[in-house]
């Protein structure tokens, strides 16, 4: 129900954009018919009421547009530029599409007011050639569509996050997907509305995976067993180690890789979750929390805010919780086992410092490979 009213929402501001643009350019169609003199670069033109009704109308779907789109998409404001940094995607996006579709209205709205109230005086206006109020506040609406949809879909995904919805881990991606195939057709009416021709973005790669009884495998991690048989000359010289196998696999995702971010804490959680809320970029955290079997350092609020960040996966030297809302995730999870308590909540730790987990030291910036098989620590990225 919550989709369909979302869909309904898009459509329903993509259709008032579009209106006002086509009534903002008729507006100007209908002013130019009437009786107007040139006088080298000056013109006087004669108000037309059939153009001052369209674009006051076009003028009210326009703000009508933008009133929908902002008052059920929420407020979603990001007050520095460290905060922007650190939020999420769907945020970002929120905002970045929230600036540009204010200055769009600023001014779409300018022109067509300006254009509007030119044809309401009951004598003729007299004034440079050329400034076609209405149409470029026509055009504006059209560009305002291509900002404000996407708004409010990033806007929703947004709040959907901060809630932590768990019937669907999935849900925040879903979203984020469609609002990108929104732009793309928000582009694609535009230019035909504008005769601009056509156009072609590539807004995503195709990204490859594989589903399976084993959970989710990405296909840009290249397999550990093949890892260490192109590398033996690292492997014997310590470049490539291999962690004990004593860790057990946990999430949705049983491969991932990507360069290592370290931590070390002791019962205690609260620098991980800090972390784990800052953008992952694709990042591997490791977690050496001493070996403790006594609580739990992760669960399954925190594996969904690691996924919905960009995480790549996490290994912790010690436990996890909530195992079935992990395993639900899409993100890979290494631990040693799991413990139903919760950890101490003191802000105890340290980050980016060296770490001993699974019989070998890791560094800040080394390189994490996980699969089925094992986990493997490189010094460099790999390739097979």
């Amino acid at each position: 129900m919550a989709k369909n009213y979302g869909f309904l929402i898009c459509i329903l501001v993509m259709v008032l954009d579009i209106v006002a643009g086509i009534l903002g350019i008729e507006a100007e169609i209908a002013q130019n018919k009437e009786k107007h003199m040139k006088v080298w670069i000056f013109e006087c033109r004669y108000p037309s009421h059939h153009a001052f009704k369209l674009g006051l109308a076009a003028a009210t779907l326009l703000t009508l547009a933008h009133v929908i789109a902002n008052l059920l998409g929420g407020c979603i404001c990001v007050w520095s530029k460290e905060q922007y940094r650190q939020v999420s995607a769907n945020r970002q996006l929120a905002v970045a599409f929230l600036i540009f579709s204010w200055i769009v209205l600023a001014v779409g709205l300018s022109m067509l007011i300006i254009g509007t109230l030119a044809n309401s005086r009951s004598r003729k206006s007299c004034g440079m050639l050329g400034h076609r109020f209405l149409s470029i506040g026509g055009i504006m609406c059209f560009i305002h569509g291509l900002f404000t949809v996407p708004y409010y879909v990033s806007a929703t995904a947004t709040r959907r996050e901060e809630e932590k919805w768990k019937e669907n881990p999935s849900q925040s991606v879903w979203i984020w997907n469609i609002a990108f195939i929104v732009v793309i057709v928000c582009y694609q009416h535009l230019t035909f509305l504008l005769s601009f021709g056509r156009g072609e973005f590539h807004f995503c790669q195709k990204v490859k995976i594989y589903v399976g009884t084993g959970g989710i495998r990405n296909m840009a991690t290249l397999p550990t067993a093949e890892l260490t048989d192109a590398n033996t000359t690292h492997v014997a010289n310590g470049d490539l180690r291999v962690l004990h196998p004593v860790f057990k696999v946990y999430g949705q995702v049983t491969s991932f890789s990507g360069p290592i971010v370290t931590m070390k804490v002791f019962e205690d959680n609260v620098l991980v979750r800090e972390l784990l809320e800052t953008k992952g970029e694709g990042r591997v955290l490791v977690v050496d929390g001493g070996g403790s079997l006594r609580c739990a350092l992760i669960g399954g609020n925190l594996a969904q805010i690691a996924h919905s960040m960009g995480w790549a996966g996490i290994v912790v030297n010690g436990c996890v919780r909530d195992v079935d809302e992990i395993n639900a995730c899409g993100i890979g999870v290494r631990a040693l086992a799991s413990n139903p308590l919760k950890s101490n909540k003191k802000r105890t730790g340290e980050k980016n410092v060296p770490v001993y987990v699974g019989g070998t030291f890791i560094r800040e910036g080394e390189w994490l490979y996980a699969d089925n098989d094992g986990i493997l620590i490189s010094k460099f990225k790999l390739s097979n």
